[in-house]
């Protein structure tokens, strides 16, 4: 997140401003002389502990020494210390109840920051780049990312000591306000009135989202019943990516979420999300749940994200409002949509650092890289609906992609709307098997004349190639209908069998990029080149699908966008554009009619077949995940059929009458098939469900980071490379540590012949921002947490991608 923090701002500024320390009584005294410094860190963590927690500064919290705890659910993170609520400590390290961390040094040669004298102004970048800063800022940045991955937050604080200095910090999901470095031992008021402040202030003023608060255990009973009833509705579709995790060790609590609904507030009773790019401690951090509607008694569709608050781009809210008043078709269901406002105060929950990045105009302050963007709390709940990749067979996810290509059409002619973000997240197949063109958060009105919108966004797997090759061009129809050929084939490549003889599908057209400086003397992320010679050079004729209609569809479909491509790329190369090519792109571009034609020709004939694959695990190369899904798959299984038969045999009551009636009794209950289910897990009934593949990636223009292994086109293998130690960062792809190391080298094309069954990588996952382009300056060098190695060699092979 470089380029997202803003300051030095002066410390007692800090207090004021967003601690109220004008409203409090002054803090109690307390002694910091005894904290040891210019030694061992190990040595002031108690003794930070014993004086905050011994003088009373912090009234209802206790200050841990968390340096040595091992996180109960397995998270390699781990703060120095870590505020909690209460007296009563954990033995084991839980971000889930955490206030805030904290993180300590031995010396400032760790300190993270430059200072500027107040009388002073620069342009100059507020993070030191040096390999202890970075590894610093990165363990810091690590921490928070947690915290508001495993907790509903607006905002947070954090705090860092430096041998005898300290700086404090708040940070949201725009960026990260930081103060001036204050020696706490001359001036230990600072440091106390920071904790005395944050005990007496209201959960909203300590950053919490007050429309959520932690489910009873009745009320996480509702959700498992209603969880249990929809596996069973849904066989033989495979939906337990989409279902919470039954581990209750796990880190994310039951919660009951507040929402505001055409016919007054429901409350719904959320997990863990399915989709959640919530693990960085800045950007939009969407989350999807599948929730359970209290009011209604069944479950919904639920997501959660921080919107654009630019006065040029409307909500997810109005955008539904307007599309579905022009009748553009194949939309979700839509219960409820806006803005969040805080319960009590009723002030709607915007990010509040980008309103400080004026402050560089003052004295001491320094100019952070990026414009930092206003966000606002959104949310959304729409009827429920089964992702793109649980489809039954590739006539059921034809059939869905062409419904969306129609919502397209319709969209662009009479709404004027962009979708921008066709991908396996945001197409979805409702009860009747029809597609569902969903998350139109990133849509743009169309612009008909002059300069459109000049930057890309969407998830990177399925951007068109002329948005990966020219990333200022100005997105158009025929982006959204390329990337809904992607789509399919992608799909295709994972869920339906290839026939014996076909070649291997190459995944790496999916993933490649490369850094470049374009004439503007600014670095960009380009791609496209797999992409661009699949189309161009008929590859798609060497894979053979059991479906004969897919192979017909899916040929045509490459042909068709080949002319098209060839057309555009032809156009975008004149200077000046020739009028009589734009012309005729825009004579292609003005019905979608014969797209739609080779769709409905497709699913009319009569030779699809079932060809769903029986098993996709044996669709990734590493044998860990191999064996680890495989074991879900099989305990999902055997779960699923004990219920179906106790439902069906046993005449066993439906969960919709058993859901828990407001006054009954929760010690009596005990869901449908509960029993069967303590037999095939010996009682214990914390089997995780069974996840037959990886999420769809997440939504992105930014090219995956590292995170899995995969293949390159070089076939070269590649690791993430991230914060190592007792405390690095999660083995999850925390975005804003730092751009994890991509070997990205780009090589023929394997000429293997597939299996019957054939074994490409898995796609890794990806992150959700928005790309803007690059100061003119070099790629910044890779700035790895602590203990992370990266050799001579692979600092020469590897590129760093634009992370922000």
């Amino acid at each position: 997140m470089t380029g997202n923090f803003i300051g030095p701002m002066p410390p007692r500024d800090f207090l004021k401003e967003f601690m109220q320390l004008d409203d409090f009584e002054p803090a109690p005294k307390v002694d910091f002389t005894s904290i040891p410094y210019e030694g061992l860190e190990r040595g002031m963590y108690q003794e930070l502990c014993d004086a905050i927690n011994d003088s009373g500064v912090c009234p209802g919290y206790t200050l841990a020494d968390v340096s040595n705890r091992v996180d109960e659910n397995g998270i390699e993170i781990r703060p120095d210390w870590a505020l909690c609520r209460g007296t009563r400590i954990k033995d084991k390290l839980d971000f889930s109840n955490m206030e805030f961390p904290g993180e300590g040094k031995a010396s400032k040669i760790a300190d993270a920051f430059f200072d500027t004298e107040e009388s002073e102004k620069t342009l100059n970048p507020l993070e030191k780049v040096t390999g202890q800063s970075a590894s610093t800022r990165g363990q810091l940045i690590s921490y928070t990312a947690t915290l508001h991955s495993f907790q509903h937050r607006c905002f947070s604080f954090s705090f860092l000591i430096c041998g005898q200095y300290a700086r404090l910090f708040r940070w949201d999901r725009s960026g990260c306000i930081v103060t001036a470095l204050f020696n706490f031992h001359d001036e230990p008021e600072i440091l106390a009135a920071f904790f005395w402040c944050y005990a007496h202030l209201s959960p909203e003023k300590q950053g919490y989202d007050t429309t959520v608060k932690r489910a009873t255990p009745e009320e996480a009973k509702y959700l498992a019943n209603a969880v249990d009833k929809f596996i069973v509705d849904s066989l033989p579709r495979d939906v337990s990516f989409m279902l919470p995790e039954e581990n209750p060790a796990h880190p994310y609590p039951v919660c009951k979420i507040r929402v505001e609904m055409k016919d007054g507030p429901h409350n719904l009773i959320v997990k863990m999300p399915f989709l959640d790019s919530a693990d960085s401690a800045c950007g939009r951090a969407t989350r999807a749940y599948t929730a359970f509607d209290m009011k209604e008694r069944r479950l919904v569709f639920f997501k959660d994200s921080w919107r654009t608050g630019d006065g040029d781009y409307g909500s997810e809210a109005e955008i539904y409002e307007e599309l579905i008043k022009r009748g553009v078709p194949f939309l979700p269901i839509v219960l409820a949509a806006g803005d969040v406002t805080s319960k009590g105060s009723g002030e709607t929950q915007i990010t509040f650092t980008q309103v400080w990045s004026d402050s560089i105009d003052k004295p001491g302050w320094r100019l952070p890289c990026d414009r930092l963007r206003k966000l606002i709390h959104h949310r959304v709940v729409q009827e429920l609906a089964y992702p793109l990749n649980t489809a039954r067979c590739s006539k059921e996810a034809t059939q869905a992609v062409r419904d969306i290509v129609e919502a397209l059409k319709v969209s662009y002619h009479v709404a004027e709307y962009y979708h921008r973000d066709v991908s396996t997240g945001n197409v979805m197949i409702d009860k009747n098997g029809r597609g569902v063109l969903n998350d139109w958060d990133h849509a743009v009105k169309v612009v008909r004349h002059g300069k459109g919108h000049a930057y890309r966004t969407g998830t990177w797997q399925f951007i068109s190639v002329a948005l990966l090759r020219h990333p200022k061009k100005s997105h158009d129809l025929l982006d959204d209908l390329e990337s809904s050929f992607w789509l399919l084939l992608y799909v295709s490549y994972i869920h339906f069998e290839l026939d014996v003889g076909s070649f291997e599908p190459d995944f790496e057209i999916f993933n490649e990029y490369t850094e470049r400086k374009l004439e503007d003397g600014n670095y960009y992320t380009l791609g496209g080149n797999g992409k661009s010679c699949l189309l161009s050079g008929g590859e798609i004729s060497r894979y053979e699908w059991k479906s004969a209609p897919l192979n017909k569809l899916l040929r045509s479909l490459a042909r068709t966008l080949a002319d098209l491509s060839n057309l555009r790329r032809e156009a975008l190369e004149e200077e000046p554009q020739a009028p009589e090519q734009l012309k005729a792109m825009e004579d292609q571009l003005r019905t979608v009619d014969p797209w739609l034609r080779l769709f409905d020709e497709a699913l009319a004939m009569d030779s699809w077949v079932d060809d769903r694959c029986a098993n996709p695990v044996d669709k990734t190369n590493n044998k860990q995940e191999q064996k680890r899904v495989a074991d879900k798959t099989a305990s999902y299984r055997q779960k699923a059929s004990i219920a179906f038969k106790l439902k069906t045999l046993s005449k066993v009551p439906s969960h919709q009458s058993s859901l828990l009636a407001s006054g009954s009794s929760h010690s009596s209950m005990k869901r449908p098939a509960e029993e069967a289910f303590e037999a095939v897990d010996g009682g214990r009934n914390v089997v995780k469900r069974a996840r037959t593949e990886m999420p769809p990636p997440k939504n992105s223009e930014h090219p995956p980071a590292g995170e899995h292994q995969y293949q390159t086109r070089s076939k070269t293998k590649t690791k993430s490379k991230g914060l190592k130690g007792s405390k690095s960062a999660s083995k999850k792809s925390l975005q804003d540590v730092s751009m994890q190391d991509v070997n990205h080298s780009y090589g023929l094309r394997s000429r293997t012949k597939a299996k019957a069954n054939p074994a490409p990588p898995l796609p890794p996952k990806v992150s959700s921002r928005t790309t803007k382009k690059h100061a003119k300056q070099p790629p910044p060098q890779k700035q790895p947490g602590k203990g992370a190695r990266t050799s001579k060699k692979q600092g020469q092979q590897n590129k760093r991608g634009p992370w922000r």
